[in-house]
């Protein structure tokens, strides 16, 4: 009889650090990529010899394969699941929420790198995989986790469980706004007494979820942040950053001072508060981060031309929360804005009014029609490809160009990385071709 093997269904970077460690370890192992034809009788083959399935984060969780599996009772994990299973002895710190998990986990991880045990442990969503890791002693770990992550993770006990906020999103996977808070806040359950989530106070989806799947028990500390209420553990008051009573930094001094940053600030401190870090290196942290390649990156300028890439943006919210940063810093800018790519299924009514403020909008990728009609905008532009659309520009000073997709990059590029790297080339191409020096461009 052939013996039952792991079955790593999905071979993307974090699969391919899980049979890292399986080879390390002599454990047997199959591999389904998520490009095979599935049927009832493959799936039973491979079933029949499956002792666990770790599945891959963007693999829909209602294939024929998962299905047959949930109904053999066959465990499904998630890498971070199957991580948690072989390291419970580790210090875990999970980020998650619809917007802002990569900036916050990598702000929190740099806030606790004073911490040996932490540094060089940001893992997960972020990119690298949790696997890449792999020591017995003790050490603690930050985790962009998505939802998609938490989907299939159960036993998972966070010392600190942080929430950035919650958008409808996803829902394509998810059915439901309530299925997803419930990934969301899954592990919450798992907390004992001394750990500690951290949320907003004032936002009203999370309000909302946070009461049917919130902490129940009263030995697990809370810990929120507003941007306005007082009565939060973390709050703006006259232009700066308030722990209770005690100020931690003017809002002048942030190195990312937008409004959704702010929020992100104040995540890190209350992480850092948790952890005991000094006042001193929280204001170095705080006035020194300089944020997340391609997340709202200022790549050019001057004083009256200024170059945004935010190409991580892949949600409505997110190009809405960015026009609505620009409109703050920037109030009499020229603003025109650069979306594409293949459009998630969410509503756009949010982008459709922060639209308004624009200049421009340019369009460009599969689903730029559908954009088109989605936005109803004024003063369009529609192109096929980004290479297109950067050509096409109009100049007016003084002036915003926004990059923020708002779509998946999966249309034209493999990742927003691809997508990002590729928008600064063609602006630099552009400046070059016009006899302009730019020396501000990120390097990539």
């Amino acid at each position: 009889m052939l013996e039952k093997k792991y079955l790593l269904y999905g071979y993307g970077k974090s699969n391919r650090a899980v049979a890292s460690y399986l080879e390390s370890h002599q454990e047997p192992y199959w591999i389904l990529d998520d490009h095979h034809e599935q049927d009832d009788f493959l799936s039973a083959i491979l079933l029949k010899h499956t002792k666990v399935i770790i599945k891959s984060p963007g693999i829909p969780f209602d294939g024929i394969l998962l299905q047959m599996a949930q109904a053999q009772a066959i465990p499904i994990w998630s890498d971070l699941e199957f991580y948690y299973q072989l390291y419970p002895q580790h210090e875990y710190v999970i980020v998650t929420g619809s917007l802002g998990k990569t900036t916050v986990s990598t702000w929190v991880s740099q806030m606790l790198s004073v911490i040996p045990s932490f540094q060089g442990h940001l893992l997960g969503n972020i990119g690298t995989p949790l696997f890449q890791i792999q020591v017995d002693t003790p050490i603690g770990v930050v985790v962009e986790a998505s939802s998609f992550m938490l989907h299939h993770t159960m036993c998972v006990v966070p010392h600190v469980f942080v929430l950035t906020n919650l958008f409808p999103h996803h829902l394509d996977y998810h059915q439901t706004l309530d299925a997803y808070a419930k990934d969301k806040l899954k592990l919450i359950e798992n907390m004992k007494a001394q750990d500690v989530c951290i949320y907003p106070l004032d936002d009203e989806v999370v309000a909302q979820y946070w009461k049917a799947y919130g902490p129940k028990s009263e030995s697990v500390r809370t810990l929120t942040f507003s941007l306005t209420n007082p009565q939060a553990d973390c709050y703006v008051r006259h232009q700066a950053i308030y722990y209770h009573q005690t100020k931690i930094i003017d809002i002048k001094h942030l190195s990312r001072g937008e409004t959704h940053n702010i929020k992100n600030a104040m995540v890190a401190i209350l992480v850092g508060e948790v952890y005991g870090i000094n006042q001193e290196w929280m204001m170095h942290v705080l006035s020194t981060f300089q944020g997340v390649h391609y997340r709202f990156e200022t790549i050019y300028q001057t004083d009256d031309f200024i170059i945004i890439n935010d190409a991580k943006s892949t949600t409505p919210e997110a190009t809405r929360f960015a026009i609505e940063s620009i409109n703050k810093q920037y109030p009499s800018y020229h603003l025109s804005v650069i979306l594409g790519g293949k459009m998630p299924p969410e509503d756009y009514e949010g982008l459709h009014q922060a639209l308004q403020s624009c200049d421009w909008v340019y369009l460009y990728g599969k689903d730029r029609y559908l954009l088109a009609m989605q936005l109803q905008a004024d003063r369009i532009c529609i192109h096929e490809t980004l290479k297109e659309t950067i050509e096409s520009l109009r100049f007016q000073k003084p002036m915003v160009i926004l990059y923020s997709p708002s779509c998946v990059s999966f249309d034209q590029y493999t990742s927003f990385e691809e997508r990002g790297a590729q928008f600064n080339c063609l602006i630099q191409h552009l400046f070059l071709k016009n006899n302009q020096k730019i020396n501000k461009i990120a390097n990539d």
